[in-house]
């Protein structure tokens, strides 16, 4: 039992370290831009466009159990926002609402999601721009 939990914990401190050096290592800096550009950096760096788009652009969907499975958390996500359009041609207070949630409180991307895509889920300062340009738009 005791060999089974070392084992267990070493992996776990495998996974963090390797979520820590992907964190820092790949991720690109916020662009010195307009706040809008900025958000937008930040929603692409995090894959947000990879549901939120009317054209998903999914890896994986070719996949027999995988690919369904993305392909409906895909459909949903475009029910609650098309991120793409928004960002684009102007944003309104809805996805302001659910911008300032998902930076809140780090609910997005979902779970499952950044268990394969380690460097997604906002930072600390990606979180205070989002926050900022949400706060601007607002008034």
């Amino acid at each position: 039992m005791k060999k089974v939990l070392k084992i267990a914990v070493c992996l776990l401190m495998i996974a963090a370290a390797g979520i820590a050096v992907y964190r820092f290592a790949f991720r690109k800096s916020i662009p010195d831009a307009p706040a809008s550009e900025q958000v937008r950096a930040i929603l692409e760096q995090n894959d947000c466009f990879v549901c939120h788009t009317q054209t998903p652009e999914i890896p994986l969907s070719k996949m027999p159990f995988i690919g369904k499975m993305m392909d409906k958390d895909a459909y949903h996500a475009l029910r609650f926002t098309d991120l793409d359009s928004k960002v684009v041609e102007g944003i309104d207070e809805v996805t302001l609402s659910m911008l300032d949630h998902a930076a809140s409180y780090g609910q997005m991307p979902p779970l499952k999601y950044r268990m394969i895509h380690w460097g997604t889920g906002f930072t600390k300062k990606e979180k205070s721009v989002i926050l900022a340009y949400v706060k601007e738009i607002r008034g």
